[in-house]
């Protein structure tokens, strides 16, 4: 098992403070972090509305982070890997 972590293609937004996670250290940290901190779900869709972003799209076993978006004013439009019939091109 390879345990190092690589620099992401984008920034993520921490679920924690939501400042933009670009390094591999910030990365393990936040990941550390999570575990026995809150996350503050409506405050990370704050954030990447005001970053201009268009579409979120969770990755995981539910859907549960998707339906709590649709009640937040100004929320991207959230797909999900789970149900969505979506294809994502890069």
């Amino acid at each position: 098992w390879d345990s190092s972590w690589s620099a992401p293609c984008c920034p993520l937004v921490s679920p924690i403070d939501q400042e933009l996670l670009r390094d591999p250290a910030e990365l393990l940290e936040c990941t550390a972090c999570n575990i026995s901190t809150p996350i503050r779900w409506q405050k990370v869709v704050e954030r990447l509305a005001a970053l201009g972003v268009a579409v979120a799209v969770e990755c995981g076993p539910g859907i549960s982070l998707t339906q709590h978006a649709s009640f937040i004013p100004g929320a991207p439009k959230h797909v999900n890997t789970k149900t969505s019939a979506w294809k994502l091109r890069i």
